[in-house]
């Protein structure tokens, strides 16, 4: 537009002078493309200097482009429109647009557990961060191994594993179990199975790059990720969000800060190369260092180091319990799924390293018995320990019993009440009702 000052007085009929002058030029010097940006940001915006209101001048405008530029019409009256947005709430996309902008769901690749498959409404996603927080030795690195070796096997995906914590060795003697060879041979006589090993392997797109190596890290696996075919499903194994080497993270001057800059990485390589990214994160000690679960910090803010981990991650489990006696995978966080929260019962195979869902009936029938075992474990030490004290020192009470064991009434009243039965003590009344407890003879 003209950079000259209109000529005064600003009145509506001086502006219209202004105005047709002004589309003229414009329609000599500037390409269609342009009139209509050009035209209402300066005419319109110029048009209140005049006395003319915004809308009036806009309505001039398009009027003047559709008699100008008929063969552009409908596409110049969409950029008018636009531009006349501005400023005000029009120039936001509305519910259904933003509805209908929305990508499809995509793919989804099962996993295996069906539980899990169900609650992300098919499986893992493409393009999302996959996080697994728990204490130490509750599997964390083994379901990650597993699952991107059912990527592999199952949706002929190229993975990458980036296994700081354990190394790439006992992540790729894992992965082999999980093939169906055993540890023992694995690391005892590699050679005489390698031909085998070899064979099974066949084809499987799985690379582990060596901790120890200053060159790996998310950066370095991100740029490997962008060269593999687009067609082909990618994922990135990452063990764990606190120890890998990450170069955006080397100048930060905390954990949290180190933390967060891993996140930020990832969110950046799901985002560039749809790569499923399946990470371990430790947990801090205040979600399980007590006993009763409702005195520790909820799952969701487990993660040590940084809320990142659980703002970043689209789908966010807690792993507790144990590998001997099964795991339970509390999901806490379900972005891509359906937005249910699940407790996922698993129980790990040792021979190969992998988990398997379990029955929760079985699952409740398994941790009674394990209850009454530890119950009747508890009452038969108690047993033992009154046993002893009374041979030490016969005649003594409930309460001299409880402060000489340092067992709790619960268990001291049961095992009295057990060795009353089986006639191996007797109780004599005393003074103030109390019972003093002495051997039978």
């Amino acid at each position: 537009m003209s950079t000259d000052q209109p000529i005064e007085p600003r009145t509506p009929e001086v502006w219209t002078g202004w105005f047709t002058a002004e589309c003229t030029r414009i329609k000599k010097d500037r390409p269609p493309e342009r009139i209509a940006r050009e035209a209402l940001t300066q005419l319109v915006t110029a048009a209140p200097t005049y006395g003319i209101g915004q809308l009036d001048a806009a309505k001039e405008t398009k009027n003047f482009l559709h008699r100008e530029y008929p063969e552009e019409r409908a596409a110049l009256l969409a950029a008018a429109e636009e531009e006349n947005k501005a400023g005000t709430p029009e120039q936001y996309p509305t519910l259904a647009e933003v509805l209908s902008l929305m990508p499809p769901p995509g793919l989804r690749l099962p996993t295996g557990i069906p539980s899990l498959d169900r609650c992300l409404r098919g499986g893992l996603v493409p393009g999302k961060i996959h996080t697994f927080v728990g204490p130490p030795h509750r599997g964390k690195t083994a379901l990650v191994k597993q699952l991107g070796l059912h990527l592999a096997r199952a949706h002929n995906a190229v993975v990458v594993g980036l296994f700081f914590d354990e190394g790439s060795w006992p992540a790729a003697v894992m992965m082999a179990e999980g093939l169906g060879f055993s540890r023992e041979k694995i690391e005892d006589t590699f050679d005489a199975i390698k031909d085998d090993f070899e064979r099974s392997a066949a084809g499987l797109g799985i690379y582990l790059p060596d901790p120890e190596d200053p060159a790996t890290s998310l950066e370095a696996a991100a740029d490997t990720l962008a060269t593999v075919d687009p067609a082909r499903t990618v994922a990135l194994l990452v063990d764990s969000i606190q120890r890998v080497r990450c170069e955006k993270a080397e100048a930060t001057s905390s954990a949290r800060e180190r933390a967060d800059a891993v996140m930020v990485t990832l969110r950046k390589i799901a985002k560039r190369s749809q790569a499923v990214i399946l990470a371990t994160s430790k947990a801090n000690r205040q979600s399980f260092a007590h006993r009763k679960a409702s005195d520790n910090v909820a799952p969701l803010a487990a993660g040590l180091d940084s809320s990142a981990i659980e703002y970043d991650s689209d789908f966010f489990a807690y792993m507790d319990g144990s590998v001997e006696d099964g795991v339970d995978l509390v999901v806490q966080k379900n972005r891509p799924g359906d937005g249910t929260t699940p407790t996922i019962h698993l129980g790990f195979s040792r021979p190969t390293a992998s988990f398997a869902e379990l029955d929760r009936a079985v699952v409740e029938d398994q941790a009674a018995s394990r209850e009454q075992i530890e119950r009747s474990t508890k009452r038969a030490a108690a047993k033992d320990k009154i046993r002893e004290l009374l041979r030490q020192k016969p005649r003594m009470t409930g309460r001299q019993l409880r402060a000489e064991s340092g067992l709790g009434h619960t268990w001291i009243d049961a095992a009295v009440d057990e060795l009353e039965a089986a006639g191996e003590i007797h109780g004599i009344p005393g003074p103030r009702r109390a019972t003093y407890w002495e051997p039978a003879e």
